[in-house]
């Protein structure tokens, strides 16, 4: 393939550099970087990538999209291979994309004997390196022996050694590889010379160290000779078993040092002296935090898969993650911590969840609160200056667990707000960025700890609230709600075994019907999660057991017969949603708490042309109702209207429960369906609902929480639904689940909607 003098679209990337022949995966949030893969795509996946902190940006790399998956929040996760190195020639913009005339620079070495010297030479030199550090993984000095290109050796060492991203855009600017050869050989060279200097430096503190312990045997045998002459030793116990303590623990150095200071200044001090207090529990803190050297016990994946398995119903996908975080942590323990977001409406087993991934990864785990935390100080902790001071909910955390590796969850992280004490979102940033965690440093301890071991998973009902640089640190998963047939399984195989176990109830003592169960999820629940359901389960068990014990019945059946003896009347007897009226037409709206069924009514009057919608209507809404006021006056005559309607009518759109707030744009096709059925005079079937957003040429867009709209949309009675043909393909996944319940119609434009609405 010719590269030359080549024009292709810019991508710029932050704090990775991308070298030929290396595969990088990152996730496109920005509109510019979407811009540029879409269009990237259109044409043969070729681009041009430069890394976008590098302050010459003249030079980069020509690469190929080789995978590209849109994922459920709008970003797309990429990968790109890079194939050789470039430079920039001019750049221009086209369609808001940036193009980069470019021409590939690589340089081949004619001398084999000259090639053979250079390399044998940077292998010697990374082999020293790789004594002094390691860090560096021991595989890598075989890898590049066994390769040819010198060119290809030099860019690997680069890859691999621990560089910072000022150094590797060095290497990748220099297109001659002998120049390349001699900036890599400087650039290890200066790296081997700061860690000669930090050995020498640990050595000195080791010294030290050693001198404090010496000290203390000292002091401990001067304060023996005292006691024999009988002279007054005024002995201070607490600071003594303080040393002995600390000289027999495995502790990180800074933290030794800093509680052989502390010790000495407690020493100095008067037993009655207020301050004693304030120290000794410091000490006592900082005791307490757990080591970063324990040997961690190998996960095992077939036990791990089989207990998520038993906790929990589906969830494929994010069990499969946790599978391959166990994978990868078996074969390299330092590998980058994992911080997932379990994102879904109440009741869907979000912090259960997280839980269960605890115990099948056989971690302690610590449930940290952040609903209504307005205070960083509440997860950093206070300095010790002021009264009363303790360490932050994170610390406190690890205290807690006793291990440097729990499961730490940080429920709600949604609900978390900020005032004039601080933003707890910008402490969370530092938590969960790998970068950064390895040094965390709480203003009570005030000494750097490692926290990247641990695994953060977090809990929210929505992501609208949550600042979008700490999305980007977090692998979001979508917990959906649960449909009629998820939850028949749930009972069955979760729910009914759990309270066998909780009550102390043998299998079969307690039998609910196939019947019973469907009747509890359709007429004593109206949730999407499960906790209503759990409790009518709970219900009817305390009950059994009651009849167990005082009739000494041996086993007790539930059957919708005698369910009432149970739980009661219906609670939610089926009164499905109708339309009676012109003008009236069933929508389906997604909720955090799950799908909504949402009627639109239009009532056009004789009037000046005024237009108005009320219910609580959010902006969002309000435009989708003026694009569908704007299609029929567009399009009034292809309709079959006066085209002068919006001249002598008033139209009056609203949607009940006035009380509730209403917004996004996916009513649109039902809005436009009501001011036509309106203006036509014609009612509309009450068996169909639909949901989509319209362009103002008739286009329709995809929507979300479908799977949550189509329950409820089944849940009243809905025969029909109308929805986008770019949500077909979750559409066919659901159908599986809904078993004929109700038909769904995939449409591209209004037309196609207006046809089935409007049919003859």
């Amino acid at each position: 393939m010719n590269h030359n003098n080549l024009k292709l679209p810019l991508l710029k990337i932050k704090e990775v550099v991308l070298f030929p022949n290396m595969l990088i995966q990152f996730n496109a949030v920005k509109g510019e970087s979407i811009k540029v893969i879409d269009t990237a795509l259109e044409g043969d996946g070729e681009i041009f990538v430069i890394n976008e902190d590098e302050e010459n940006k003249d030079s980069g790399t020509i690469a190929k999209i080789k995978e590209c998956t849109k994922l459920k929040n709008e970003t797309l996760s990429v990968v790109i291979e890079g194939i050789s190195r470039g430079e920039i020639a001019s750049i221009h913009k086209l369609s808001q994309v940036l193009y980069a005339e470019i021409s590939e620079k690589e340089s081949v070495l004619t001398d084999s004997k000259e090639e053979q010297v250079y390399k044998s030479k940077i292998l010697s030199l990374v082999d020293e390196y790789m004594k002094m550090n390691n860090k560096v993984s021991k595989e890598l000095l075989p890898i590049i022996e066994n390769m040819k290109d010198l060119g290809k050796v030099i860019d690997t060492i680069a890859i691999n050694l621990p560089l910072s991203e000022h150094d590797r855009n060095k290497v990748l600017k220099q297109n001659q590889i002998e120049k390349r050869l001699f900036e890599v050989a400087k650039i290890i060279n200066k790296e081997m010379s700061a860690l000669s200097l930090e050995i020498e430096i640990n050595e000195k503190v080791k010294q030290d160290i050693r001198s404090e312990e010496r000290e203390f045997l000292l002091r401990k045998q001067l304060n023996k000779i005292r006691e024999e002459l009988g002279i007054d030793t005024n002995f201070d116990e607490d600071s003594e078993e303080y040393r002995r303590i600390v000289t027999g623990m495995k502790i990180d150095e800074n933290i030794k040092m800093r509680l052989i200071k502390e010790i000495n200044k407690l020493e100095k001090l008067k037993k009655d002296y207020f301050e004693r207090g304030v120290i000794k529990s410091y000490i006592d803190t900082l005791l307490q935090l757990p080591s970063n050297d324990k040997k961690r016990q190998e996960p095992n994946i077939d036990y791990i898969s089989e207990r998520l398995d038993k906790d929990h119903f589906g969830l494929k996908e994010l069990k499969e993650r946790i599978l391959e975080y166990a994978a990868i942590n078996q074969y390299s323990p330092k590998s980058d911590s994992m911080v997932l977001c379990l994102v879904g409406p109440p009741g869907v087993g979000k912090t259960s969840i997280a839980i269960s991934i605890a115990k099948s990864l056989q971690r302690k785990y610590v449930r940290i609160p952040l609903g209504g935390m307005k205070d960083e100080a509440e997860l950093r902790g206070h300095r010790r200056t002021y009264i009363g001071a303790m360490p932050g909910k994170i610390i406190s955390a690890f205290i807690e667990a006793g291990e440097d590796d729990p499961v730490i969850i940080f429920d709600e992280i949604d609900k978390v707000s900020n005032s004039f004490k601080g933003d707890p979102y910008s402490v969370l940033l530092e938590v969960f960025d790998y970068e950064q965690n390895s040094k965390f440093k709480d203003y009570y301890v005030d000494v750097e700890y490692d926290i990247s071991n641990a695994l953060f998973v977090c809990t929210a009902n929505s992501l609208e609230n949550v600042p979008s640089p700490l999305i980007d640190r977090m692998e979001i998963v979508y917990l959906e709600g649960y449909s009629d047939s998820e939850k028949f399984e749930i009972v069955k195989k979760h729910l009914v075994a759990n309270r066998n176990e909780k009550y102390n109830i043998k299998s079969g003592k307690i039998i609910i019907s196939d019947n019973a169960i469907n009747n509890i999820i359709n007429e004593f629940t109206k949730e999407v999660g499960i906790r209503e359901l759990a409790r009518e389960i709970d219900k009817i068990y305390r009950k059994s057991v009651k009849q167990i014990s005082t009739k000494k019945q041996k086993t007790v059946k539930i059957t919708s017969a005698n369910l009432h003896n149970y739980l009661g009347e219906p609670i939610y007897k089926a009164k499905p949603e109708v339309c009676t009226e012109i003008g009236e037409v069933l929508g389906l709206a997604w909720t955090g708490y799950g799908g909504k069924i949402l009627k639109v009514q239009v009532n056009i009057l004789n009037g000046v042309g005024q237009f108005r919608f009320t219910g609580k209507i959010g902006q969002v809404m309000n435009e989708s109702a003026v694009l569908a006021y704007t299609y029929i006056r567009a399009n009034a005559k292809e309709l079959g209207i006066d085209e002068e309607f919006y001249r002598n009518m008033d139209t009056h759109i609203h949607i009940p429960e006035g009380a509730i707030a209403k917004d996004g744009p996916s009513a649109g096709i039902t809005v436009l369906c009501a001011l036509l059925s309106a203006l036509k005079g014609k009612k509309i079937d009450s068996k169909l609902a639909m949901t989509g957003e319209m362009t103002i040429n008739g286009e329709l867009l995809p929507v979300g929480g479908l799977k949550e709209k189509v329950i409820a949309a089944i849940r009243n009675g809905i025969k029909k639904v109308i929805i986008p043909e770019d949500n077909k393909k979750e559409m066919e996944k659901l159908m599986k689940e809904t078993k004929g319940k109700i038909e769904c119609i995939c449409v591209k434009n209004v037309s196609e909607v207006l046809e089935i609405v409007f049919e003859k």
